[in-house]
């Protein structure tokens, strides 16, 4: 309990007046203030009060979306073709819309997309599309070659380096060989490296992607 009281003599000012505290009282303010004292220059404290926690973000994997392309039917062949295709395909694995006044079937796989091509070539239903780009081969001219080697050679030479080629053709001009091969490869990212290559047979050459207008897959005959 407290006596503390202060001193009313009259005559004093209430600056002069004098605080009488009990002893007890006094020594737990002191440990009080010795507590306090002794957190505020805590430097674990300091630095827990400065901290600040950062916000966690997760990023998840870009999963890169299969292109697939469409299949392309005329109005009256699908009426055809519509009874037996769903039906093969439930649950939206082919669904269809009406775009520039023909049906194009969409699939949500590439091994849908092969099975409904396979349907419509067996049920002789015509139709047009295009090819997979897994199904698409890498084409790159080689320059700086000697035109002496032989399309072998150069095989060979791109198969010790990692490269799996599935045709090389020496361009010709007036029936003589140029030093440039036309190299088409399995579309893989292996291959497309070879785009990188700068020397081979410690000859320095060039590189570069060979481009041919290509008329899309026709099933109509």
């Amino acid at each position: 309990m407290s006596y503390s009281h202060e001193d009313q003599t009259p005559g004093r000012t209430p600056a002069s007046r004098t605080k009488v505290i009990d002893p007890l009282l006094q020594r737990i303010l002191h440990r009080h203030e010795v507590t306090n004292s002794f957190f505020s220059n805590y430097p674990l404290k300091q630095q827990l009060g400065r901290q600040r926690i950062p916000n966690l973000q997760i990023e998840l994997p870009h999963v890169k979306q299969e292109r697939i392309s469409p299949i392309i039917i005329e109005p009256s062949h699908w009426i055809k073709a519509i009874p037996k295709i769903m039906l093969l395909f439930p649950n939206g694995k082919l669904t269809a819309k009406f775009f520039n006044n023909n049906i194009r079937a969409l699939a949500t796989h590439s091994a849908t997309y092969r099975q409904a091509q396979d349907f419509l070539e067996k049920a002789k239903i015509p139709f047009h599309t295009f090819s997979l780009p897994v199904d698409r081969s890498l084409n790159f001219l080689l320059r700086g070659i000697n035109n002496n080697t032989l399309v072998k050679d150069v095989q060979n030479e791109l198969s010790e380096l990692g490269f799996e080629t599935t045709h090389i053709r020496q361009l010709l001009k007036n029936g003589k060989p140029l030093p440039m091969y036309m190299v088409t490869l399995p579309c893989n990212p292996t291959n497309k490296k070879l785009f990188n290559l700068t020397s081979i047979y410690y000859i320095s050459i060039t590189v570069k992607q060979y481009r041919a207008s290509e008329p899309s897959q026709c099933f109509n005959c």
